[in-house]
């Protein structure tokens, strides 16, 4: 199981003096929604129904970035506390020779529900999982059904578009941090190229690149989206002055039951740089998003996550898991289809590889006529 999990977050906060701990609660940072803070987070009980959340300071100092990878990112003298949550999260994936997943959760998660889905994430397919998590009304699919539904979704939806401020901050930073990581140490790995195959450019290029990958970031980063976290994403995407399609921070991005519209979705999607794949996944029977369309009316269009017409995102693989998932909205393991431990192997043996940063669909039947891979 994973040590702990790093959460990033615009929601409002308050000190537990009690439990020497803080909560994080529903509402946006009184600061304004665009104000993020990070914390980490441990489970204080064995249901995970209960955390510890410690806040990671602002301003951290020398005495902070012990036990923790600090070549280059703590070398600077002015110091972030993302520079801090970066040197732990570099130091424990290359101790653990695990993969880097950020999280954004989606619609009526309240904190605790996200931790407890990341959490399971990272058990699973053996991961450090960072999350994002925004200001939601909390309850999860439970409470999909219950008469203030309508009101509660379009509350969510409104603090997903409040959120976008946030989550492009987020997106940046982490994109910086990994290019400095590379950055901090290229000089010494193109001089070692350079010396390796002299008058050779192509090797020295190929060389510069493996060096990079093993000194740097030997691991993958991957990105996924659930639910309405697609909404945020894309909402994101489109207000970012394509900043963030400028360098390529992740592997694999993953759209998993994406409560966004399936109309004009390829105009966003195209925004999004992977290195190796965009997957976006379909259950055409996903209750809860044929819920979200009859609470919202005429004015919510078919969503991404339920519909097989017209999958025409050049740069996405389109993964269809409706033969096997029944009506389910979540459907990350085999506990979500209420199966035994292996039971799912189809569905597993694919997040497994797309959450590691890996080409997951190389095996799966493909069907033209929808274009569409399929878990069956």
């Amino acid at each position: 199981m994973p040590e702990s999990l790093f959460v990033v977050t615009n929601r409002h906060f308050k000190r537990d003096r009690k439990r020497d701990s803080y909560v994080l609660e529903d509402g946006l940072n009184r600061n304004g929604a665009k104000e993020l803070r990070l914390f980490e987070a441990r489970p204080a009980s064995d249901a995970l129904e209960d955390w510890h959340l410690d806040l990671i300071p602002d301003k951290p100092g020398a005495q902070d970035f012990q036990n923790a990878d600090v070549e280059p990112i703590g070398t600077r003298k002015k110091r972030r506390g993302s520079d801090l949550v970066a040197a732990r999260v570099v130091r424990r994936l290359r101790e653990s020779r695990q993969n880097l997943l950020l999280f954004i959760h989606g619609y009526n998660n309240t904190a605790v529900d996200a931790f407890r889905r990341a959490w399971r994430i990272a058990g699973h397919y053996a991961l450090e999982v960072v999350v994002f998590t925004w200001p939601a009304n909390g309850g999860g699919e439970r409470l999909l059904e219950d008469l203030h539904g309508k009101a509660s979704y379009k509350s969510d939806k409104s603090d997903a578009r409040a959120s976008t401020e946030a989550l492009d901050r987020a997106l940046f930073r982490m994109q910086a941090l990994l290019k400095e990581l590379s950055e901090g140490v290229k000089p010494q790995a193109l001089e070692e190229a350079r010396e390796a195959h002299p008058g050779d450019p192509d090797q020295q290029r190929e060389t510069l690149v493996r060096l990079l990958r093993e000194r740097a970031c030997p691991f993958n980063v991957s990105l996924l989206a659930h639910s309405m976290g697609n909404y945020l994403y894309k909402k994101t995407l489109m207000t970012s002055s394509e900043r963030l399609s400028v360098d390529t921070a992740f592997d694999n991005v993953i759209l998993k039951a994406a409560d966004a519209n399936h109309e004009g979705h390829k105009e966003w999607v195209r925004r999004i740089r992977a290195r190796r794949r965009v997957y976006i996944t379909v259950n055409q029977n996903d209750a809860a998003l044929q819920l979200s369309t009859m609470k919202v009316g005429e004015d919510q269009k078919p969503r991404l996550g339920n519909t097989l017409a017209e999958q025409n995102a050049a740069n996405a693989r389109y993964i269809d898991f409706t033969p096997y998932v029944d009506d389910r909205h979540s459907y990350f393991d085999e506990t979500d289809l209420g199966r035994e431990e292996g039971g799912a192997q189809p569905l597993t043996d694919f997040f497994k590889a797309a959450l590691n940063g890996e080409i997951a669909e190389w095996e799966l039947p493909y069907h033209a006529g929808t274009n569409t891979y399929r878990i069956e």
